[in-house]
């Protein structure tokens, strides 16, 4: 978990990408994950990602607009929009609920980008820049 303000940008990385419920049971920060979990693993994985978030100790306040962009490293044949669409979701919710940001509408965020990295030796990876 790093997290680096440059010229009132931010930038993470080693966002968590997989959060273990239980021992044996994990939930993995993916589309096809979030639309079958049980309500009470999904409740528990935002509620991690939010406790993660919190934990970075992010002091900047947005209260203009700003721009998110993701880098997501995955290998070859991964939809990696599986992974930034659960991890934008939690991480934008999850900045509104920390006070980063007011809102996680139009008016405060005005774009998401998202990029893939290639990389044929790491399962997933993603970081994260929030610039004004």
């Amino acid at each position: 978990m790093t997290k680096k303000i440059m010229n009132k940008s931010i930038k993470i990385e080693s966002v968590p990408t997989e959060f273990h419920i239980t021992k044996k049971k994990k939930f993995i920060f993916n589309l096809n994950k979030y639309r079958n979990a049980h309500y009470h693993d999904l409740n528990k994985a935002k509620k991690y990602f939010h406790e993660w978030v919190y934990l970075l100790g992010i002091k900047e306040r947005f209260k203009v607009p700003v721009i998110i962009k993701y880098f997501i490293t995955c290998r070859n044949g991964s939809d990696f929009m599986n992974y930034g669409a659960v991890v934008d979701k939690f991480f934008q919710d999850a900045l509104v609920k920390c006070g980063v940001l007011i809102d996680d509408n139009t008016k405060y965020v005005h774009e998401t980008r998202f990029k893939f990295v290639k990389n044929g030796k790491l399962n997933i990876d993603v970081i994260i820049m929030v610039e004004k």
